[in-house]
């Protein structure tokens, strides 16, 4: 799928998050994922964050070109948004009408993969998260 644009997916999500089509949080596609770092294997780790960096870079620099600079960016020492689930790495979000469109570029723990995460965050959602639920 080298022909996908990280754009395009988020305006699909987006389009799907008009009034009338709720969905609890919103919606995410895995951009990239690494293997895993079972058994110790950590071999090639510099490699894979190194390219994983640049892909995150190059999404977040193919969203800037439709949609300007992100709304907000985040890194591992800034921490994650409330209403991220993940921890993140680096994470850009961009402010629409429906809600909030971002990529995520985290890593859970030590043997679980690298991801690069497309999604979106339903306005409503985060209406519900601000009042506590």
């Amino acid at each position: 799928m080298k022909d996908r644009h990280p754009v395009k997916i988020l305006e699909s999500f987006l389009w799907k998050m008009f009034p009338g089509n709720y969905h609890p949080y919103g919606y995410t596609f895995d951009w990239k994922v690494s293997k895993l770092f079972f058994d110790h294997d950590f071999s090639n780790l510099d490699t894979i964050e190194a390219n994983f960096q640049r892909e995150y870079e190059a999404v977040v620099a193919k969203i800037q070109e439709a949609w300007g600079p992100a709304d907000f960016q985040r890194n591992a020492n800034t921490g994650s948004p409330d209403w991220y689930w993940n921890y993140i790495i680096e994470m850009s979000c961009w402010n629409k009408a429906e809600g909030i469109a971002y990529v995520a570029y985290h890593k859970e723990d030590k043997e679980l993969p690298y991801e690069i995460t497309l999604g979106t965050m339903f306005a409503e959602a985060l209406d519900e998260y601000e009042e506590g639920w």
